[in-house]
C-alpha cells in the first residue's frame, strides 16, 4: 500500500508540473529501475517529455543531471568504502537507519511506512523487545534499501551510485527491457552496468557496513527512555510525536524527512558520545573469550575422540580375551571327557 501511495504521489506531482508520461505501466515493478522516481527524464528512460522551458529548467536541478560524472577515482581515494568522506557521518548513519526502517521494496528501495506497519515489522509476533533483540532486528535482520523519497536524502542515492561507478571505472548502460521481457540477458561490455544493477550492489555494500554502534545505541535509548524493554505502546507513542498529522491522514506515515528532523540531534549526540577505545577493548575481551571457549571445545572434542578410540581398543581386547577364555574352557572340558571315557585327546590346552 505504501509503495502504491508513493508512486501515485510522485506521478501526480510530475503530471502537475507538466510532465507527460507515455506509459504508466512502467511505474510498477519489475520495471521499476528504468523509471526510478529520482531518475525520471528523457535522457535515461525515454518515458518523459517536457512541456515547457520552465519545467526544463526545473529538471536540470535533478540529482542525476548535476552529479553524473561528478566524481573520479582520484577524488575518492581518501577512503576505502562508501561514502568516501563525501557525506556527513551523522547524515550517513541516519540514511542507513531509515533505509533499514522503511517499507522495503526488494531489491531496490525503501519507502515511507505507517506506524502499524513499522510495529508489525519491529515486533513480529512478540509483545516486548529487550535491547539485544531490538539491535539485532534493526542492524542484522532488516536489510538496507536506499530511501528514495523526501528532500533530506534527495542527492545521496545518486551520489552513492555515481561514486560506486567512479571507483570501479564502470560506465552506466541503458536498461534493456525488451531483453528482460523475453527472459534473456542483454549484452554489456565488461565496464558497463545498468543502473538497476548498480542500485542492488550499492544496497548490498551499505548493508554489509552495519550500523555505527553509537547511532544504534542512541536510537534504542530514544525508544526505551532507560527501560530494559519496550512494548508496542512505547514505540507507537514515540512515532506519533515525530509523524505530522497530515502524514497520518494521507497514509504516508514515517518519512525520511520527519525522521531526520526529529532524531538528527539524538543520533549526533550518540555518535559523539561513543567511546571507540572502550568499544575496541570490549570486543577484544569478547574475542579472547570466544577464542578460549573454542580452544576448550577443540580440546574436549580431541579428548572425546581419544577416549572413544581407547574404549574401542579396550572393547576389542576384552572380546579377544573372552574368546580365549571360552576356547580354554572348551578344551579343558573336552580333555576331561576324553579321560573319563578313555578316548584319545584331540586338543591340548595352550596353558597345559
Amino acid at each position: 500500500m505504501a509503495v502504491a501511495l508513493l508512486f501515485a504521489a510522485v506521478l501526480g506531482s510530475h503530471q502537475a508540473n507538466g510532465f507527460v508520461l507515455k506509459s504508466t505501466s512502467s511505474l510498477l515493478p519489475p520495471s521499476f529501475p528504468t523509471t526510478h522516481p529520482l531518475r525520471w527524464n528523457s535522457a535515461r528512460s525515454g518515458t518523459v517529455a517536457l512541456s515547457s522551458t520552465a519545467v526544463a529548467e526545473k529538471v536540470t536541478e535533478y540529482p542525476w543531471q548535476k552529479l553524473a560524472g561528478a566524481y573520479t577515482a582520484e577524488d575518492l581515494a581518501g577512503d576505502w568504502r562508501l561514502p568516501y568522506g563525501k557525506i556527513d557521518q551523522v547524515k550517513w548513519e541516519m540514511m542507513k537507519l531509515m533505509g533499514r526502517m522503511g517499507d522495503p521494496s526488494f531489491p531496490y528501495y525503501s519507502a515511507p511506512l505507517s506506524p502499524k506497519l513499522f510495529l508489525d515489522r519491529l515486533f513480529g509476533g512478540k509483545e516486548v523487545l529487550d535491547e539485544d533483540e531490538f539491535k539485532i532486528k534493526v542492524e542484522r535482520k532488516w536489510r538496507f534499501l536506499m530511501p528514495v523519497e523526501g528532500d533530506v536524502f534527495r542527492d545521496e542515492p545518486e551520489m552513492c551510485w555515481q561514486m560506486w561507478m567512479a571507483v570501479r571505472g564502470v560506465v552506466e548502460a541503458p536498461e534493456d527491457t525488451e531483453w528482460s521481457k523475453k527472459g534473456e540477458r542483454p549484452f554489456y561490455e565488461p565496464n558497463e552496468l545498468p543502473i538497476s544493477t548498480v542500485m542492488r550492489r550499492v544496497n548490498k555494500e551499505i548493508n554489509q557496513q552495519g550500523m555505527h554502534p553509537g547511532a544504534l545505541e542512541a536510537l534504542w535509548q530514544w525508544f526505551s527512555e532507560g527501560r530494559a524493554a519496550i512494548n508496542k505502546e512505547d514505540v507507537l507513542n514515540k512515532l506519533l510525536v515525530i509523524i505530522p498529522e497530515e502524514n497520518l491522514e494521507d497514509g504516508t506515515g514515517l518519512t525520511s524527512d520527519n525522521f531526520y528532523v526529529a532524531l538528527v540531534d539524538v543520533i549526533k549526540q550518540g555518535i559523539e558520545a561513543f567511546d571507540e577505545e572502550a568499544y575496541k577493548q570490549y570486543h577484544e575481551e569478547v574475542t579472547k573469550e570466544r577464542q578460549t571457549m573454542q580452544q576448550l571445545i577443540s580440546k574436549n572434542a580431541e579428548w572425546n575422540r581419544r577416549r572413544k578410540a581407547a574404549a574401542k581398543r579396550s572393547a576389542q581386547d576384552f572380546q579377544t580375551y573372552v574368546q580365549f577364555l571360552e576356547k580354554e574352557a572348551w578344551l579343558k572340558a573336552e580333555k576331561a571327557a576324553n579321560e573319563q571315557y578313555g578316548l584319545p585327546s584331540k586338543a591340548v590346552s595352550s596353558t597345559s
